[in-house]
């Protein structure tokens, strides 16, 4: 009888066993599906175009990223004669899980001019996706055009920005991307209501229909090789403040209109109040 009851007792705990190792498989497998770590992700730059490099299964590898879908032809053609170029692009990438077993990439560029007294500066975001399996890239969110710049015309600074999150706006299973705009015209700030990129067929697209709705939970996805933006540059020279609510209230014309979104390192400079340097 007490032999029995050992025996019993065994099995059990052996059941528990293999239900603690498929337990751990899963997870295992579900971090896999996760994306990869930011250390691990770069953009190199090649005499034909761009790689992405990440290590996986311990050896470093490449893809290649078509040249034209970083700096389109006419888009490059169109900026020979400003002050900046703005296809100068980070070597960071940041990474997000799709929700479908694939990867969003956010690559993104920014420059300021050298010389001049225009304090031009210009920079591009796009959005590609990376199955990780077969290691094929394709574009994902592409034409936003110009996303971050500031230039000084007849006396006074212009600036604008893009912020981007990540959220199932939609409720289907699959990560959309958020887009908060924000612009200086001299003494006036304004923030546009988020527009939402919906991921469907292949892609994220945009549907208005999500426009000025924000989600329960966001993620917010980081800036890539820069600290601040050229709205916050532009913000503390005109107002002495990082504080965009303070931007806000300070203009007559908006003073009614408060920003919905305050960025996440935006509050760090807000906390820190250091001047700027070049962004």
């Amino acid at each position: 009888m007490v032999r029995n009851v050992r025996l019993a007792l065994l099995s059990v705990i052996f059941v528990a066993g293999l239900a603690s190792m498929s337990a751990a498989a899963q997870t295992t497998t579900k971090t896999d599906d996760k994306a990869f770590s930011p250390k691990q992700l770069r953009l190199v730059r090649g005499r034909r175009g761009f790689f992405l490099s990440f290590i996986s299964g311990a050896k470093r590898k490449r893809v290649p990223i078509p040249r034209e879908w970083l700096v389109p032809p006419a888009e490059e053609k169109a900026e020979e004669e400003n002050y900046v170029s703005s296809f100068d692009y980070s070597r960071e990438v940041s990474s997000f899980p799709v929700g479908n077993s694939e990867i969003g990439l956010h690559i993104s560029s920014y420059a300021v001019a050298d010389e001049g007294s225009s304090g031009a500066a210009a920079g591009r975001d796009i959005f590609l996706i990376l199955d990780p399996r077969s290691l094929v890239l394709r574009q994902g969110l592409m034409g936003l055009g110009v996303t971050k710049e500031r230039f000084r015309d007849t006396g006074c600074f212009r600036a604008k920005v893009s912020h981007f999150l990540t959220a199932d706006i939609n409720r289907d299973g699959l990560t959309d991307i958020g887009i908060v705009r924000e612009e200086i015209e001299c003494s006036s700030y304004h923030q546009h209501p988020i527009n939402w990129y919906v991921f469907r067929e292949g892609a994220w697209r945009l549907d208005s229909t999500h426009s000025g709705i924000w989600p329960r939970e966001w993620s917010e996805l980081p800036l890539l090789g820069i600290t601040l933006t050229p709205v916050d540059f532009v913000g503390y020279l005109t107002w002495h403040s990082y504080d965009s609510a303070g931007w806000a209230a300070g203009d007559k014309a908006t003073k009614k209109i408060r920003p919905e979104f305050i960025p996440r390192y935006r509050r760090k400079l807000m906390q820190d109040a250091l001047a700027p340097k070049k962004p």
